[in-house]
């Protein structure tokens, strides 16, 4: 089964969300790994990016997620040897 959930949230400081959408996953990693910026200022940037695209706060951020469902199948029980032989050549 696959769902997907959504929710808007509100949120009244920007730095909450943008601080867990950075350093909340490995995108931290591989920002300390590989950019010439600090993730603090990644962070800034991204507070800033959504300050800008959804206005003052407080606000509404709407949030997603994809949930998979899956169910561990029953175990078929072992043939012996002998079932075997008999199922492969009756005779």
């Amino acid at each position: 089964d696959i769902a997907t959930v959504m929710d808007n949230v509100e949120v009244t400081d920007y730095a909450l969300p943008a601080r867990g959408f950075i350093t909340g996953n490995p995108t931290l990693l591989e920002i300390n790994q590989r950019a010439e910026i600090s993730a603090e200022d990644v962070v800034i940037a991204a507070t800033r990016a959504l300050e800008d695209k959804f206005g003052p706060t407080p606000s509404k951020l709407p949030f997603q997620a994809t949930v998979f469902l899956g169910k561990k199948s029953q175990a078929q029980p072992k043939q012996s040897r002998r079932s075997v032989r008999t199922a492969l050549d009756p005779g």
